[in-house]
């Protein structure tokens, strides 16, 4: 299967070479269909002009109307969310995976638990389809791909991150305050000039922060202090931010997951790209861990992280496959999957590029009517491992699991 990349920061320089080549390559296959998939719905506005949207919440009458369209070639372009896969192409030739590194690409609160990127590879599969990931700061994954050869690099402009982090002092221990001094004053010193400033807070509940930064502040330069987590990142005001601030990135970096460390690389990545040429402010509780993170330069971070995935044997050196047993009784769960493990480990004895992790519970798992989960993960190529597990006593298998403890 070709694939190739498109990293460019600016998301209109991004919709004009994605134009470019589509153009192209639809002239090559004789007017072959191109899907564009975006990761959120709000994304989709902003792509009206390049060609038919498609999402769920369309109309059933308009639904219909592209779906037949689609089938019968008329339409040559559809921009659309995680259902623009099921479309019937008549001539698929290209589908273009846009900020490929979102994880909101990943279902992860409804079955089936479908990865988009996965379904796009399978439909170009079934097409022999060309896929084009497009991305303002490339997933680990598509670094990966890069340096392998794996992937062709058609243009690369990458958002570059300005991190300046600052971290508690004595003076603001010793006071208990809810925020660095030193950020704090820098917000109330950016809203008396009259700068809009967005501060990312991950937690719902973030009266002490707001108080503590709007102390002594007025009614009006107090308005233009945006305070939320990740979902204000959805709000047009955003992209108007003179500022931004990040408060204590380790509610996402101390998550107990091998990928903490990349979504909060990306995560600031899009902060950053909000105001490119300022730096993006980052008081944390944690120096070290937040230095690692954001300081290191592109080339030793993806490093350091390729080669700690690879030593454990994680994506993207190989695919991942959670499987869940679930039972009232604690003990008859944990039981069900040390059975579970047990067969696993017989049948992994013939397939020694597979490794399997487990048993295990989520941390801080939420699960509904008091029900016992145990989870076990099974690292290898896919296709193996679906021979493995297919006819193993099990509830749920989840490839690509958003979380794996």
């Amino acid at each position: 299967m070709k694939y190739s990349a498109i990293i460019e920061r600016d998301a209109d320089k991004r919709k004009k070479l994605i134009g470019k080549i589509i153009g192209k390559k639809s002239a090559r296959h004789d007017g072959g269909q191109a899907l564009i998939l975006v990761p959120e719905k709000h994304i989709l506005d902003a792509c009206a002009g390049m060609g038919t949207i498609f999402h769920a919440g369309l109309k059933i009458s308009e639904k219909k109307d592209i779906w037949k369209k689609v089938a019968s070639g008329e339409i040559q372009t559809i921009i659309g969310t995680q259902k623009a896969l099921f479309l019937p192409y008549k001539n698929l030739a290209t589908i273009v995976v846009d900020e490929e590194q979102h994880e909101n690409y990943k279902l992860w609160d409804q079955y089936p638990r479908l990865h988009t990127v996965r379904g796009a590879q399978q439909l170009a599969a079934i097409h022999k389809a060309e896929i084009i990931y497009a991305s303002s700061y490339p997933s680990i994954a598509l670094r990966h791909a890069i340096q392998t050869g794996a992937c062709t690099m058609l243009h690369n402009r990458p958002i570059a991150l300005l991190p300046k982090v600052i971290q508690f002092s004595f003076e603001d221990r010793k006071w208990k305050r809810a925020v660095p001094d030193e950020a704090s004053h820098a917000i109330r010193t950016w809203a008396r000039k009259g700068l809009r400033v967005l501060v990312l807070h991950n937690k719902k509940d973030s009266v002490s922060v707001r108080d503590a930064i709007t102390r002594r502040l007025g009614k009006q330069a107090a308005k233009n202090i945006y305070i939320g987590t990740t979902a204000l990142l959805s709000d047009p005001l955003v992209a108007d931010a003179d500022r931004v601030v990040w408060l204590f990135p380790e509610f996402t970096m101390r998550t107990y997951d091998f990928r903490a460390s990349e979504r909060a690389r990306i995560l600031a990545a899009r902060l950053q790209n909000i105001t490119p040429k300022s730096s993006l402010l980052i008081a944390t509780r944690h120096m070290d861990v937040s230095k690692a993170t954001f300081e290191s330069s592109e080339e030793v971070w993806t490093s350091v992280v390729l080669e700690e995935r690879s030593r454990l044997h994680l994506s993207p050196f190989a695919d991942l496959v959670r499987l869940t047993v679930i039972d009232k009784d604690d003990k008859k769960s944990r039981a069900r999957a040390i059975t579970v493990r047990e067969i696993l480990d017989e049948a992994l004895n013939k397939n020694p590029a597979c490794k399997v992790y487990g048993p295990f519970q989520e941390y801080k798992a939420k699960t509904k009517k008091k029900m016992h989960e145990y989870h076990l993960l099974l690292a290898g190529p896919l296709n193996t491992l679906v021979d493995i597990y297919k006819d193993v006593p099990v509830d749920s298998a989840d490839v690509d699991p958003h979380r794996i403890v």
